[in-house]
């Protein structure tokens, strides 16, 4: 609280947090949990629950009196009728007087604790809370102040290696959605010094990627283009774009903004944009124990022993579809398991988004928008499985399915670098359909896998809005797949088979290819009355290089029509500044073949074209040749692989 009666926000509280424990004993399994050795700031694992000091040995007094007065008390739980058997239904019981094969240090009715009493309970926080917090982990018996841990650590963005994470964030969050605070009603959630009532954000953003960097890299380009004001930028993470540049590395290392104002916001700032909210999903890649699924509240409601624990968290399908026009998932590099239902995990994704796309009409028009280099091909395993739903998704909802090719060695394959035999490390994406007019570069590493997908026939509309670069015999690759608004159906929808941290300009020299990407996808959404359009100004210059009209330019280089199998192969390159070029293509033995170039270029895009002969006019054989482009005053290289195949 501030000076006063009332809750300042910004006063961080604290509480004396447990070790993980659960409510059952004895359970073995525990054991070894919290090493107390040396390394313990390694294997910390934690539960949302009070430190309590009334239940076993003495602790500190006022840490006895605080769970007395805040602890709630409830029946223990033992496993009977074997105390090392399961952990489950079939060998828990909870009478609060311990069988008679429990250990007789327990029996002594009624058997009861305060333990697990949670620092935030169920029902506390209605619509609009927002919880920013983070933990210190520190060796209690020794109370060495020296030594502790941040988890996350407060003074860096990223990486946040005490809690493996990539996504960028000075400390966690999570959210009651909708989040009210925003409602001109409440004066929008204006705070002191902030003006103007911006009203209730129009997009939901679902980070199905988490700790994995996709979350970084959409605050990025939500800050560059104007979906988040300038007011906000940093609200729910710590951390703001510098400047006019969205602050990301690339590379992964560290940013460190210890005593840095320009990019640390130190207040509460509720959810992250004014254009968006985010909804993000805890250890989605887990198969099984992540937390706060959007199907949360669409599956099948707990019984037994979990009757009544239901999470609360997720939307549900009536309250998604009146506050929220637009749905933005990313999964990231994830390709299993990305929504429920299936075995094991009840949270029904696939129930929620249809129910999203079926209660738009004519006055409440919708869009879906996911990204992700392996959603469509979870999507499809699940489908082909035992929960059919998700296929029905992909074909009856979406208009899209993966691109089936025969087995190469034995293994189908669904993604783009062994259906074509490009292995360059950037490929070009090329857009089409309602989004056409650009050409990007995607990254190709193996292990990413971007989806190669399938237009599906049928009264959807679906057409293609993205093609992978054309390489090898298999062309072409589809990279995205949209639908349309029609007469009778009232939401559009946008499936991309990459991950947006892997989308760059041409050449891939830097990140803004993506800034340019979602700005075009943001335009065409917005084009619809009634739809969701971005609130704030962009703070970058939202082009790819080229044009003479004064815009800004990159050096960049890539190679067209590679391979080469009629025509003529296009090098394509771009100059930030005027500088002297030099273009060459050489064979396999670093004998030069041909020279395309060698003499001043202006700032901007140009292309030179190699017919395939030497410098002698003579006709080269078919196999694999390199392009070398240099520029004399900054230095720069660019070189690529070329085959002939003709």
């Amino acid at each position: 609280h501030g000076p006063g009666n009332f809750w300042n926000k910004n006063v961080w509280n604290s509480a004396r947090m447990d070790t993980a424990d659960v409510n059952i004993w004895p359970v073995a399994a525990n054991a070894g949990v919290f090493d107390t050795g040396v390394n313990f700031a390694n294997n910390l694992a934690w539960m949302g629950c009070y430190h309590e000091g009334a239940d076993g040995a003495p602790d500190d007094a006022s840490q006895q009196n605080k769970l007395a007065q805040l602890g709630i008390t409830r029946n223990m739980c033992f496993l009977d009728p074997n105390p090392l058997g399961a952990v489950n239904a079939t060998n828990i019981i909870c009478p609060g007087v311990a069988a008679g094969n429990i250990n007789t240090n327990y029996n002594t009715p009624p058997v009861t604790t305060k333990e697990g009493t949670k620092i935030i309970p169920d029902g506390l926080l209605t619509p609009g809370a927002h919880v920013e917090y983070f933990l210190r982990g520190q060796e209690e018996l020794t109370r060495n102040d020296l030594a502790f841990v941040m988890v996350p650590e407060t003074t860096f963005v990223n990486p946040q290696n005490n809690e493996g994470s990539s996504d960028g964030h000075r400390w966690q969050q999570f959210g009651v959605l909708p989040d009210r605070w925003k409602d001109t009603s409440f004066n929008g959630g204006a705070t002191p010094g902030e003006t103007g009532a911006l009203g209730m954000a129009c997009m939901l953003y679902v980070d199905l990627n988490d700790r994995r960097g996709n979350e970084r890299a959409w605050v990025s380009i939500a800050d560059s283009i104007g979906a988040t004001a300038s007011s906000r930028r940093g609200n729910h993470n710590g951390w703001r774009a510098r400047g006019d540049q969205a602050y990301t590395t690339a590379t992964g290392d560290a940013i460190d903004i210890s005593g840095d104002a320009t990019i640390a916001r130190y207040d509460h700032g509720g959810q992250p944009g004014s254009t968006w909210d985010m909804y993000g999903v805890k250890a989605s890649e887990s198969l099984t124990t992540s937390a706060g699924a959007l199907g949360g509240r669409a599956g099948q409601q707990a019984d037994g022993l979990a009757l009544g624990k239901d999470g609360k968290g997720a939307p549900t399908p009536e309250m998604l579809a009146y506050y929220y026009k637009v749905l933005l998932i990313l999964t990231g590099d994830l390709n299993s398991g990305i929504f429920g239902r299936f075995t094991n995990r009840g949270q029904d994704d696939v129930k929620l988004l249809k129910n999203y796309m079926l209660l738009s009409n004519a006055s409440s028009k919708r869009a879906v928008l996911i990204g992700g280099d392996g959603f469509v091909q979870s999507e499809y395993a699940s489908g082909t499985g035992p929960e059919p739903d998700h296929l029905d998704l992909l074909v009856n909802s979406l208009g899209v399915t993966i691109r089936l090719d025969p087995a190469i060695g034995g293994t189908p394959q669904y993604s783009y670098q062994p259906l074509s035999g490009n292995f360059n490390q950037y490929v070009d994406l090329i857009s089409a359909g309602p989004i056409a007019g650009n050409v990007y570069s995607v990254g190709n590493a193996c292990l990413w896998g971007n989806d190669v997908l399938s237009v599906v026939v049928n009264g959807l509309g679906a057409v293609e809005s993205g093609f992978y670069q054309n390489f090898g015999s298999k062309g072409p690759y589809v990279s995205g797949v949209s639908t349309p608004l029609t007469g009778s159906k009232f939401y559009e929808s946008y499936v991309d088979g990459w991950d947006l941290e892997h989308l760059f300009t041409l050449g891939g020299l830097n990140s803004n290819g993506r800034l340019v990407y979602y700005a075009k996808l943001f335009t065409q959404v917005a084009g619809v009355p009634g739809l969701c359009a971005i609130q704030g100004a962009p703070t970058l210059f939202l082009d790819v290089p080229p044009a003479t009209d004064g815009r800004q330019f990159v050096d960049f280089v890539s190679v067209r029509n590679n391979p080469m199998l009629t025509g003529r192969a296009n090098v394509h390159f771009g100059l930030a500044k005027a500088d002297r070029v030099t273009a060459r293509v050489f064979d396999v033995s670093g004998r030069l073949v041909r020279t395309l170039a060698d003499r001043n270029f202006q700032a901007g895009e140009y292309d030179l074209y190699w017919d395939g002969t030497d410098d002698g006019g003579r006709q080269m054989e078919r196999g694999v040749y390199f392009t070398q482009v240099k520029y004399a005053k900054t230095k720069f290289v660019g070189a690529n692989k070329l085959t002939v195949l003709r």
